[in-house]
């Protein structure tokens, strides 16, 4: 078990910090397009985008550290994004429009649900 813990620590710290700054690109962006005048929804989607480039470059390169494959690896990362923000857009709807919550606070929930199981998926399944 600890041996374990220690393989998977280091990459976990730097998925950790890497996927802190795509939510800071993500929120980052979600904020400035919704202070903008654009709906919440199409906010997010857009946001979703420059994150998706920004995870995937960050945990390719700094967290697994996996040279070649780019396109197998990205297809992979893809179906899972687009897996992912399905599910975050529309807890962010339900959030928003079903429960009455405000945008911002919807998406940092969604947002945190999401990447609870990213690690083990990118791990195990894109970048494996």
């Amino acid at each position: 078990m600890r041996d374990l813990l220690r393989r998977h620590a280091r990459p976990f710290l730097l998925y950790f910090l890497s996927g802190g700054i795509a939510a800071v690109v993500d929120f980052g962006g979600f904020t400035l397009l919704v202070s903008l005048g654009l709906w919440y929804f199409h906010a997010s989607l857009l946001s979703s985008i420059a994150a998706f480039f920004t995870t995937f470059f960050l945990n390719k390169i700094v967290v697994f550290r996996k040279k070649g494959a780019t396109v197998h690896h990205l297809l992979r990362f893809a179906l899972v994004d687009l897996t992912n923000s399905a599910v975050s857009n529309l807890l962010l709807y339900g959030m928003v429009s079903g429960i009455g919550f405000e945008p911002y606070f919807g998406k940092i929930i969604a947002m945190g649900i999401v990447v609870s199981w990213n690690y083990f998926i990118y791990r195990f399944f894109v970048y494996a």
